[in-house]
């Protein structure tokens, strides 16, 4: 086995005596061939006094994780360096790998750590020695002056493969130099392949080791969850397992908690999966694998409850895995827009209409599996069901977990940022006064989470946007449902923009000032309101979204506000192709006393109400309270209403949830 030692000290971490003393060092192991090595490794480090023989002055024995073979430790963190070791020098260093042996010669220990007996820590910002002979080749230090790392090679200060390019500080995927993703990784390095990386999603300076798929459907995925029938992961939000067991086949579940997928795939909350296996379900097939990517999912993430439909539209490829063929392309319905089980978690997604999506194999370019039984119509791609079982079931047979040795995997990548070319509107260095400024700058934008300053003031927040809906541009206000939401009758801001789209899970709203803001001094606005998840009693998920349009008044979320000083008109909406099902007018702010915010209702029997269905264009739900029609932001009870041509779409009960975006009119 051969090694080459890349990289030495980079800096001292000593401050008072009474502080442990140590200081980084890092590497790459590789084998014979010159191959990187990766996964775990013992390695041993001894500092000598002299460059070649005699015996060491301190040693000690770290486990370490390579990432492409790359390492970085702090030596002294296992055993205490003697306080008077670096009171002289020279001092030279030798790192011994458990499968690789020594790696390279010894190397000298440049003067950073004798910054001990000044009790200071040190970074240089100038080279510490000279460049000029192969025995100061793999030395390492951080110039403060480009804000980038620099070593010493045969091509003088510069890239430790030669030629004297500076090196970024962050990206290459080491300990010492984490990118912030797979995908970063992958964007700044190209070249590197599959392997064990370390990645800082938070930029918190507390690395996560992660296996990144740098090939597949462009490559740059972090690997995020492994799990199968019964693996004990169901319904968890932290993390499990180590990195050595994510591609292994069952044996122990492994995943990356629901933080750090959040930072991965970025504030937007806009991002790819890529779902695959280890295994296969031979009643089903023979082996013959798939894989397949979902992209330009919007919603928030989480992995305690079924994650909401995307709110943009989305595209699922499966792809044959002996050659990366792409064998059917569509889109399934996902969250509360599919046939799926209500309690089950994470993203879950099944069939729309059978025969048109890939059913099973017949229809994919390919058929890889058998798809026999009461499930040939079925497509399903299910990180967890109620009964905690996974799927993965679009060309390749029924791929479940269940009772087999097949476990499915889950890869999380941020979708490319559409924004055109040089702009930068909407985020925090740059935020817009509201969402629909940001609309009006850059159109290309999807729905998602976004910066606003609406007194321009200089102080930013982040909001829900929605780009999409009747012109865009639509701020997100709050979200309410029945009981517990902790919205009622409140008139400051509820909540974290991250959950503002779940089901249930706590309330959110912006603060009655900030409302304000973004409807403008004019007080004249529009408001839509949406829903996540439905009334299962009225509803099969068939959903609506209506317009208020034309309010005018100051926006309150502690009392029944008034009519609207400007006739309105309201108009519903088909979610699925934006059909209109029924437009026009109902009376706000003249019912129940104890409701909050805009309330309006027309009664049971008025024949100008679209009477939860049979009044409209399209009847959408089915309507067992008939007649009556609401769009109520919350009810003296808590509850909330949305029911004009969906049926009786209230929260109370059930997993279901209102939204209220505002929008300026003029």
């Amino acid at each position: 086995m051969r090694s080459v030692f890349l990289a030495v000290i980079l800096s001292c971490a000593s401050v008072a005596q009474a502080t442990p003393f140590t200081f980084s060092n890092s590497g790459r192991v590789s084998d014979s061939a010159g191959a990187a090595i990766n996964g775990p490794e013992q390695l041993t480090f001894e500092i000598y006094s002299m460059p070649t023989g005699g015996s060491p002055e301190w040693s000690e024995l770290q486990s370490v994780v390579l990432a492409n073979g790359y390492y970085s430790v702090k030596l002294g963190s296992i055993v205490a360096f003697d306080e008077d070791l670096f009171s002289t020098g020279p001092w030279f260093l030798q790192v011994t790998s458990g499968s690789a042996g020594v790696l390279g010669g010894r190397t000298e220990i440049l003067p950073v750590p004798m910054a001990r007996t000044a009790q200071s820590t040190e970074i240089l910002d100038s080279a510490p020695v000279a460049c000029d002979d192969p025995s100061h080749y793999g030395r390492l230090y951080f110039d403060t002056t480009t804000s980038k790392f620099r070593g010493c090679d045969a091509g003088g200060w510069g890239s430790l493969g030669g030629g004297g390019t500076d090196i970024p500080v962050n990206g290459t995927g080491t300990q010492v130099n984490p990118g912030q993703s797979c995908l970063d990784i992958h964007t700044n390095h190209p070249s590197l392949g599959d392997g064990v990386y370390y990645i800082d999603p938070d930029g918190d300076g507390q690395t996560v080791p992660v296996r990144c798929d740098m090939t597949r459907a462009g490559g740059g995925w972090t690997f995020a969850i492994k799990a199968w029938y019964q693996s004990g992961i169901f319904g968890q939000t932290g993390a499990v397992g180590g990195v050595v067991d994510a591609l292994s086949l069952k044996g122990n579940g492994y995943r990356i908690s629901d933080d750090v997928i959040r930072d991965v795939i970025g504030d937007r909350g806009n991002f790819d999966v890529l779902y695959d296996q280890a295994g296969f379900q031979s009643a089903e097939s023979t082996g013959n694998y798939e894989y397949s990517t979902m992209e330009n999912y919007t919603a928030y993430y989480r992995s305690d409850s079924l994650v909401s439909h995307s709110s943009t539209p989305v595209t699922h490829t499966a792809y044959r895995v002996s050659d990366n063929v792409a064998i059917w392309e569509g889109e399934l319905g996902c969250g509360t827009a599919g046939g799926v089980h209500g309690s089950g978690k994470g993203i879950n997604c099944d069939y729309v209409v059978r025969g048109v999506n890939p059913y099973g194999g017949p229809n994919c370019d390919v058929n890889l599996g058998i798809a026999v039984g009461g499930g040939a119509g079925e497509h399903q791609w299910y990180m967890g069901q109620h009964n905690s079982d996974t799927y993965h079931y679009l060309c390749n047979g029924s791929q479940h977990s269940s009772s087999y040795p097949v476990n499915h995997r889950w890869w999380f990548r941020e979708h490319a940022d559409p924004r055109s070319a040089g702009s930068t509107i909407g985020t925090q260095s740059d935020p817009g006064r509201t969402c629909k400024d940001i609309h009006a700058q850059d159109a290309t934008l999807p729905d998602g989470i976004y910066w606003i300053d609406p007194d321009e003031n200089g102080s930013a927040l982040q909001v829900q946007c929605n780009m999409t809906y009747n012109g865009g541009g639509w701020t997100l206000g709050v979200k309410s449902y029945y009981s517990g939401a902790g919205v009622h009758n409140v008139s400051t801001a509820v909540g974290d923009v991250t959950n503002a789209l779940t089901i249930n899970n706590g309330g959110y709203k912006l603060s009655d000032a900030d409302i304000n803001l973004v409807i403008g001094p004019s007080e004249n606005f529009d408001v839509l309101a949406t829903q996540s998840g439905f009334q299962s009693a009225q509803s099969s998920g068939n959903l609506e979204y209506v317009v208020l349009g034309n309010y005018t008044g100051p926006f309150r979320f502690d009392i029944r506000m008034p009519e609207s000083l400007t006739t309105t008109t309201m108009t519903s909406y088909r979610i699925s192709d934006d059909a209109v099902a029924w437009s026009g007018n109902m009376p706000c702010g003249t019912v129940d006393t104890g409701r909050r915010g805009i309330s309006c209702e027309r009664a049971s029997g008025d024949p100008g109400a679209p009477q939860g269905g049979p009044g409209c264009n399209i009847n959408i739900g089915t309507r067992s309270s008939t007649g009556t029609s609401y769009f109520v932001m919350s009810n003296s009870n808590t509850d909330t209403y949305l029911y004009m041509c969906n049926g009786g779409q209230h929260s109370s009960s059930y997993a279901n949830t209102h939204q209220w975006w505002f929008r300026e009119r003029n």
